[in-house]
């Protein structure tokens, strides 16, 4: 059961009006032991150290947004989806070709990733 903390700081809502966020259940980044509202995105003023330790221990850490199709660069190392440039699969960061992909596995990555990012 994850822990719930009260957060004083605002956000503003759908309607455009600013809340308190109120109880939400925070994250904590584990390196620089910072806790986090899920709603407004800030640092919530005032965890103890307890409050931090129980963070950690249950493991509410931030969970890393999940990318379809995410290729690592070789040349740069960033993890990103790669573009299609001249029937060519290129990172978008470097824009250098992505020449460690198996052929099978090139393929199935063109045909997704004119897909991938279009509303249906």
């Amino acid at each position: 059961m994850p822990l719930a903390l009260n957060c004083v700081n605002t956000h503003i809502d759908k309607f455009g009006k600013k809340r308190h966020c109120g109880q939400v259940e925070p994250y904590m980044d584990p390196k620089t032991e910072q806790v986090f509202c899920p709603l407004c995105d800030n640092e919530m003023p005032n965890i103890t150290h307890f409050t931090k330790v129980t963070l950690k221990n249950l493991r509410q850490f931030r969970t890393k947004p999940q990318i379809p199709f995410c290729v690592k660069c070789q040349s740069c190392g960033k993890e990103a989806q790669p573009a299609i440039v001249s029937d060519d699969i290129v990172c978008p960061s470097c824009s250098k070709a992505h020449t460690h992909l198996s052929e099978p596995f090139k393929i199935m990555l063109k045909d997704k990733l004119r897909t991938a990012n279009k509303d249906v």
